[in-house]
């Protein structure tokens, strides 16, 4: 439940303040949560995708047509988050430690 309400939490006062609430989550569950760094990811990853989810729920309802370049934008996002994905693992096989990839994150 705690992980829920941060969630939300970190949505509503992301979406009020104009940064995203992706920028406020990986932050929070570190300091919040003993959870391992791939754990934080997944959940921050999740938590992302359920944001991203609804706004296009909500463009699509409201008739909102998506322009070529913001296709494009979603494509390079998606391809981002493979290239960071992979970029993590590997920090996390260099660094084998859990502790110090956590602050490496955050940086």
């Amino acid at each position: 439940m705690f992980l829920v309400l941060l969630g939300f939490w970190a949505s509503l006062v992301g979406a009020f303040s104009g940064i995203g609430g992706s920028v406020l989550i990986k932050p929070l569950l570190d300091a919040g949560t003993a959870l391992d760094a791939q754990a934080v990811s997944l959940l921050s990853s999740a938590a992302v995708f359920t944001m991203a989810a609804v706004a296009a729920a909500g463009h699509l309802r409201a008739h909102t047509r998506f322009s070529f370049s913001t296709v494009l934008l979603g494509i390079g996002a998606v391809f981002g988050g493979f290239v960071g994905t992979e970029v993590f693992e590997l920090g996390l096989r260099m660094l084998g430690e859990d502790a110090l990839m956590k602050r490496v994150q955050n940086i």
